[in-house]
C-alpha cells in the first residue's frame, strides 16, 4: 500500500534518484503495478470475517470503531493542514460534514475505500448465506460478474457521469469478488476441497507443489509479479492476489520476520488512513526530498508507524469512553 502509493505516479518518481529503468520506466514504478493493495485487503477481510463468523451487532461495532479512528485521523490531520494548507483545510462546513460522514473524501482521496469496506463488511452475513445455499462456483461466478460489470462502470465513466449514490454502490460492488474469494478460501481450508471442481482441481494440482524447498515458491512469486507487470488489466487483480497470498504463506519465514508482519498488520488500518496526507497533501515536498526510493519508503513506514501507535492510543480510550471494547 505505501509502495504503491509512493511511487505509481510518473511526476512523483521523477523527483527520485533512479538507478534502474526497464524501457525507460523507473523500476520502483514498474514494480506498483503489482502492488495494488485493495483487493489483498478485502481477501484477507474476506478470510477473517468468514472464520470468525460475528453477528450483526459485532460488525456494527466494528464498523463504529473504523469511523471513530478514522474521525481521529481526521482531527489531527485536517488541524495540521489548516495551518500547512490553509487554502484547502478545513474548507466550507459542507465540506467538512460531508467528510465526517464518509460521503467525500476531499481531504485524503485514497480514504474512498472506507464506506465500500464498511458496507461490504456489514452484508458479510448475508454473503456467506448466500455461500452456504448455493456454494462456492455459483458465489465466485455471480461475484465475479458483478465486480466486473461495476468496475467497467467506475472506470469509464466515474462519478462526473453516474449519481454519486450509485457511484458508490458501484465501488461496493467492485470489491465484492475479492472479498468473496476471501471467504471462499477459508470455506475450503474449514471444510476440505470436496468432490467438485475445487476438489478437482486441488488433487491434480498439489502433487506438483509437494516437498518444494522455500526457494521454489520464491521463483513463483517472481514470475507472478512479472506477470502482473505485464499484464495490465486490473480484471486479474483479485486471482493475482489470491495466487500470490496462497504461494507466500509456503514459504518458511523467520519468526522476526513473521512478528514484525503481524505488528505493522494489526497497524495497517490507520496506516492506511493516514499515510497520504504524509507523501501526497500535507508533507509532499519533505518526503520526496529524501530522494532515495528505498529511504523514502522506509521513512514513510517508520513514520505511518509511529503515528499509528498515538492514533490507536487515543481511540481506545475513546472505545472505553463508549464501551466499544
Amino acid at each position: 500500500m505505501l509502495f504503491f502509493h509512493l511511487f505509481n505516479i510518473p511526476r512523483n518518481v521523477d523527483l527520485c534518484v533512479n538507478y534502474v529503468s526497464i524501457g525507460g520506466v523507473p523500476l520502483v514504478n514498474l514494480l506498483t503495478r503489482a502492488c495494488y493493495p485493495v483487493p489483498f485487503f478485502m481477501i484477507i477481510s474476506g478470510y477473517g470475517l468468514h472464520a470468525s463468523s460475528p453477528s450483526f451487532r459485532r460488525q456494527l461495532i466494528r464498523v463504529a470503531k473504523l469511523y471513530l479512528c478514522y474521525w481521529v485521523t481526521l482531527v489531527i490531520f485536517v488541524s495540521i493542514g489548516s495551518y500547512v494548507r490553509p487554502e484547502k483545510y478545513p474548507g466550507s462546513w459542507v465540506k467538512v460534514i460531508l467528510n465526517v460522514l464518509g460521503y467525500r473524501f476531499t481531504y485524503n482521496d485514497e480514504t474512498w475505500f472506507l464506506l465500500p469496506y464498511a458496507l461490504n463488511a456489514l452484508a458479510s452475513g448475508f454473503y456467506y448465506r448466500l455461500l452456504k445455499r448455493y456454494g462456492r462456483k455459483v458465489v465466485l461466478a455471480l461475484s465475479f460478474v458483478i465486480s466486473t460489470v461495476s468496475t467497467f462502470m467506475t472506470a469509464h465513466y466515474g462519478n462526473d457521469v453516474i449519481p454519486k449514490p450509485v457511484y458508490e454502490l458501484c465501488l461496493v460492488f467492485n470489491l465484492m469478488f475479492a472479498f468473496m474469494v476471501g471467504a471462499v478460501l477459508h470455506d475450503v481450508h474449514a471444510r476440505g476441497c470436496g468432490n467438485g471442481l475445487f476438489g478437482r482441481l486441488y488433487k491434480r494440482l498439489s502433487p506438483l507443489f509437494e516437498g518444494r524447498s522455500s526457494w521454489f515458491y520464491i521463483m513463483i512469486l517472481v514470475l507472478l509479479i512479472v506477470l502482473k507487470i505485464i499484464v495490465r488489466t486490473n480484471l486479474i487483480d483479485g486471482f493475482y492476489a489470491l495466487a500470490f497470498i496462497v504461494v507466500f504463506l509456503k514459504i518458511k519465514r523467520p519468526e522476526a520476520l513473521n512478528a514484525t508482519l503481524a505488528e505493522i498488520g494489526n497497524k495497517s488500518m490507520v496506516m492506511w488512513l493516514i499515510h497520504t496526507y504524509f507523501c501526497y497533501y500535507l508533507f509532499h515536498d519533505w518526503i520526496y526530498g529524501f530522494r532515495y526510493p528505498l529511504l523514502i519508503f522506509a521513512i514513510m513506514l517508520l513514520l505511518t508507524y509511529l503515528s499509528s501507535i498515538l492514533i490507536l492510543f487515543i481511540t481506545k480510550k475513546i472505545y472505553r469512553l463508549f464501551s466499544l471494547e
